[in-house]
């Protein structure tokens, strides 16, 4: 494919949104230090670009997670044929365990079932753990903006 630059007027943010609501699902990159564990999940994010999911304790990433925070997301829908768009995000996976963070991240993650509580995720017997993941870098693919290149994406670019 033939090396385009982008738009003079190309909105990182609007285009990025555009690919995080293009799926249902994400792919998690997790690693325990000697191996690497790769989950498909459904996440949310707020405003300043935080992700969050659940998952269930004792899961593999969620282990890895426990011994290493560091955690890789790729976004991308993969019914793209003639030109792909995607986010490959970078940053720290934890689990949250304040019941304040948790009823907060609970308005992003399931708006419609806010009754739940945050006692589901705090009690010691726990079904499901809130994780967030806290972006320290988020590169955009678009070959119809910027050919086989990805971009970083400025944090500040994603928030304003």
């Amino acid at each position: 494919m033939e090396k385009r630059s982008a738009p003079h007027k190309y909105s990182y943010k609007a285009r990025a949104e555009q690919c995080f609501r293009s799926v249902l699902f994400a792919s998690l990159a997790s690693t325990d230090g000697t191996s690497v564990w790769n989950s498909p999940l459904w996440l949310v994010k707020d405003e300043e670009w935080n992700l969050y999911f659940r998952s269930k304790p004792g899961r593999t990433h969620m282990k890895n997670i426990e011994k290493n925070s560091r955690v890789a997301v790729a976004i991308y829908d993969s019914k793209q044929i003639d030109s792909i768009a995607g986010l490959q995000i970078s940053g720290n996976a934890e689990v949250l365990l304040d019941p304040k963070e948790i009823d907060s991240a609970m308005k992003y993650y399931h708006p419609d079932e806010y009754d739940l509580t945050s006692r589901i995720y705090t009690d010691e017997n726990a079904e499901y753990n809130l994780v967030k993941i806290t972006p320290d870098h988020i590169y955009i693919f678009d070959q119809e903006a910027f050919g086989d290149k990805r971009v970083e994406i400025p944090l500040a670019e994603l928030t304003k």
